[in-house]
């Protein structure tokens, strides 16, 4: 019985490091602009993908709540 609950608990241990290896990691492809969308180009600068975006907004939020968001000003 301890020799099954040794195997079981190496085979779990030992598949995700396995299958880990074989998979493959790349990013998807970011959508294109839309006709209105305002696009800030940095030159010089080389991102990532993923991580946080900060921006400054042009008013103040009318709402914090975001389910009752519908501020388009």
């Amino acid at each position: 019985m301890k020799a099954i609950a040794l195997l079981s608990l190496l085979v779990c241990l030992l598949v995700p490091v396995c299958a880990a290896g074989t998979a493959t990691s790349t990013a998807p492809t970011p959508a294109p602009p839309g006709k209105n969308e305002e696009l800030d180009h940095v030159v010089g600068v080389t991102g990532h993908y993923g991580g946080s975006l900060t921006i400054g907004q042009r008013a103040e939020p009318k709402t914090l709540n975001p389910v009752t968001e519908s501020d388009s000003a």
